[in-house]
């Protein structure tokens, strides 16, 4: 499943960057969350367009690794989304960006809270802050944080995607279903969730097989088919 995976990822892959928003029309409709009820802000072509800093996450072989980062599940299963790239306003600043690079994950995120306080919708460092939370193996907080986003921006997919990989990371495939289930709600053509929805179906499938096995030995046909599924999923 992909927050995406590939075939032998690297930790730049596996790790949450700057992901590319959803298309300007997705993101200038107003979109209802499906459980918090609010309204999704319209959002310019323009601000999508914005250039800022690049993610102090990109190609810095230096970057702080965590065990948390590597899936419980067998690869290929998940890779963490990519966050969206920044609107005007929602650029990391660069005190930030350098706490960052410079491995001050604690420092970083006091001062992304204290820049949330004047720019609370500054959704790039809200990806940023999930990702450090992440790193840090922090992953309670990291759901809190994506969770957050999918309320205050309910019209992109990603946090849903993001959210479905770390349950699938800690086993809970059930619910990762349902929060890639709520990506593809809100965009339905969001390739990534649909590929990992597609991987989590596929683990689910050889469990049901597994356990089947377990019940009667004889079923031979349950035994062939969670081969196939674990051979997909190798």
């Amino acid at each position: 499943m992909k927050m995406l995976f590939q075939k032998s990822p690297s930790l730049q892959q596996l790790a949450l960057g700057v992901l590319c928003f959803i298309s300007a029309q997705a993101a200038m409709a107003q979109t209802v969350a499906p459980t918090t009820g609010l309204t999704a802000p319209k959002v310019s072509r323009s601000d999508i367009a914005a250039k800022s800093n690049p993610s102090p996450f990109e190609n810095n072989p230096s970057a702080v690794q965590s065990a948390q980062m590597q899936p419980s599940l067998a690869t290929p299963f998940i890779v963490l989304q990519r966050v969206p790239e920044p609107k005007n306003k929602n650029a990391i600043p660069e005190d930030i960006y350098n706490l960052i690079t410079s491995k001050k994950l604690p420092e970083a995120i006091v001062a992304i809270d204290k820049e949330l306080g004047v720019n609370p919708r500054n959704v790039q460092l809200r990806f940023v802050r999930s990702r450090i939370q992440i790193e840090m193996g922090q992953i309670d907080l990291a759901k809190k944080t994506l969770l957050e986003i999918t309320q205050q921006f309910p019209e992109l997919p990603e946090p849903y995607n993001n959210l479905a990989v770390l349950e699938a990371q800690s086993g809970d495939l059930d619910q990762a279903k349902e929060y890639l289930e709520l990506a593809l709600k809100v965009q339905p053509s969001f390739a990534t969730a649909l590929e990992n929805l597609g991987d989590v179906y596929t683990r689910l499938a050889s469990r049901s097989y597994g356990k089947a096995v377990q019940l009667d030995r004889r079923l031979i046909d349950s035994r062939r088919k969670m081969k196939l599924a674990e051979d997909i999923l190798k």
